[in-house]
């Protein structure tokens, strides 16, 4: 993963970033983030799974669960090029940790993976979008590649089953808002410093594992549309990397975030 959540489109070029997570903004002293901007639908259906994303121009929408899930494929895996970066869920990744990337199934989704052409197997966390090459399903971090005895060959005939999907709890506040992140910065006082040149923006912070980041977010809107808008006045005003996120309900450093690069 860049040093951005993203989605990922593997062997076609290195990473398609869906969150600006290190550096600064326009006119900021800070690197600026590295930012691919695909396009992105408005959702046209509940997007209770995640918001629904355009790639090569097929709009992929995220499953409100994973129950019965079951899927045959191509796997690959990818490794220490993105280690230590951001995924889509932003997690920091760790290509010693058994997880992966799919394109729709929930993240924190549990996954049973085996291995076709020699019968090991192995169970992965979905926390990363991906993979948008070929005909592959999944693409697995290092370490499920090599319990899967995949390593040397690259990719493997694999069979997927959902084990376990996130608990949503009964009692929770679902109502979903949503947020544009102007930038994310290295250094909290470049941060401040954006919160007070844009009204009703907010400060939060982002623990990645190796550094405590601040993102700065605008807005609180009800619908993905009013929040395109916003997202439009924010790249009028110079953000050219600001993109929309699902609103946390909890801002608590660490707390991953689901975002589109819309």
């Amino acid at each position: 993963m860049p040093v951005s959540i993203h989605l990922r489109l593997r062997s076609s070029f290195t990473a398609l970033v869906a969150a600006g997570l290190v550096g600064g903004l326009m006119g900021c002293a800070a690197t600026a983030p590295e930012v691919v901007t695909p396009e992105i639908e408005a959702p046209s259906r509940s997007s209770r799974g995640g918001i629904p994303y355009k790639v090569r121009g097929k709009v992929y929408y995220p499953l409100a669960n994973a129950t019965g899930f079951s899927e045959e494929g191509v796997a690959s895996w990818y490794g220490r090029k993105f280690h230590g970066r951001l995924t889509s869920s932003g997690e920091v990744f760790d290509m010693h940790s058994a997880t992966a990337a799919h394109k729709t199934l929930p993240f924190n989704t549990r996954v049973r993976v085996v291995n076709l052409d020699n019968n090991r197997e192995t169970e992965v966390r979905i926390n990363d979008r991906g993979p948008f090459a070929g005909d592959r399903i999944i693409d697995l971090s290092f370490q499920a590649a090599k319990e899967l005895g995949m390593v040397k060959s690259g990719t493997a005939h694999v069979r997927l089953t959902a084990t376990g999907s996130p608990s949503t709890g009964s009692t929770r506040d679902t109502r979903q808002t949503y947020a544009v992140q102007l930038g994310v910065y290295r250094d909290r006082k470049n941060a401040a410093d954006a919160v007070t040149r844009v009204h009703n923006s907010r400060l939060l912070p982002q623990e990645t594992g190796t550094a405590l980041l601040y993102r700065v977010l605008w807005g609180r809107n009800e619908n993905f549309i009013s929040a395109a808008k916003l997202k439009e006045q924010a790249r009028w005003r110079g953000y050219g990397g600001a993109f929309i996120v699902i609103d946390p309900k909890a801002e608590k450093p660490g707390a991953p975030q689901a975002a589109a690069n819309f």
